[in-house]
């Protein structure tokens, strides 16, 4: 991982994303964030330390999920205002937003529909749907570099203590050194990652990534599971998501089999340790079920 100083000189571009679980009994999952320029990267988080600090707010950090259910300190000042003046900024001085989401149960049944018909076991081989999606984003990232900015590299950055950070950070960690990787390298104009606390250096960026996955989640349960029946789009989401260039997609069983399908074509297995990941059934929802925790405790 390249440090921050040397993405200054090379990686203009900056990618900053976070993850939004809902309630387990909606099973919903999203990945979403933005991309930046440098210099508006700065800008905003400039601007953004300056809007949480001021009164009446006096924050040091922002929470998109505890200011939408009015969690202490949020219960005591105007919340939705600050929430509404945080997506103006974003809007602002954000270049591209961009997001996924899905169901676990969704991605759990095209993995296991995909094992069952080639006898390996993709569950274990795609992984888990944060780091999934988290290549999907870098894919967007990578295509709206080539049709804006074909020469720029990008610099990800995601949010530290994800349950699923370890095993996201080592697929990540290959891009650069695996030769296998090589394409992706190129497809993401990765520059280099890290994995960023939101109360730290990186974090007034992650805070607003933040907003952009709770918004997209919720949309999602709402539209989706109708809770709200023939709710329009959320308001807040509707105008988080203003580019033309936004883009924002939830992925169903038959999308995800198709993807799954795509790719066994391309890697007709995996290994670990010289073996062949085989699909047996108890090990397989051993591992969904131990996802399942990760994901909704």
């Amino acid at each position: 991982i390249a440090t921050d100083s040397g993405a200054s000189r090379i990686a203009v571009l900056r990618a900053y994303f976070d993850e939004s679980n809902s309630e387990r009994k909606y099973d919903v999952l999203t990945v979403g964030g933005f991309v930046f320029g440098k210099p508006r990267a700065r800008k905003l988080s400039q601007v953004w330390r300056s809007t949480i600090a001021a009164s009446p707010y006096n924050l040091t950090f922002f929470h998109m999920t505890d200011c939408a259910n009015g969690a202490p300190p949020y219960d005591r000042i105007p919340r939705y205002r600050l929430a509404r003046t945080l997506i103006k900024e974003i809007r602002q001085y954000v270049d591209f937003e961009l997001g996924f989401s899905l169901t676990l149960t969704d991605f759990i049944e095209a993995a296991r529909t995909l094992s069952i018909e080639t006898g390996a076991d993709w569950l274990a081989g795609f992984g888990t749907p944060y780091t999934f999606m988290a290549q999907l984003c870098m894919a967007w990232v990578g295509k709206y570099c080539d049709e804006t900015s074909p020469a720029e590299q990008v610099f990800y950055y995601f949010e530290q203590g994800n349950p699923f950070q370890a095993e996201a950070d080592q697929f990540l960690n290959m891009i650069p050194s695996d030769p296998a990787f090589s394409d992706r390298a190129i497809r993401f104009h990765y520059y280099a990652h890290m994995f960023a606390p939101k109360k730290g250096k990186e974090g007034t960026l992650l805070q607003a990534a933040d907003i952009l996955a709770y918004e997209w989640m919720r949309d999602r349960v709402e539209q989706f599971e109708k809770i709200v029946p023939e709710r329009p789009r959320r308001l807040s989401l509707s105008y988080l998501l203003h580019n033309r260039l936004s883009r924002v997609r939830h992925l169903r069983t038959h999308e995800l089999l198709s993807f799954f399908r795509e790719t066994a074509s391309v890697v007709p297995g995996y290994r670990r340790q010289g073996k062949w990941l085989r699909y047996i059934p108890s090990e397989f929802d051993r591992n969904a079920e131990s996802i399942r925790k990760k994901a909704f405790g």
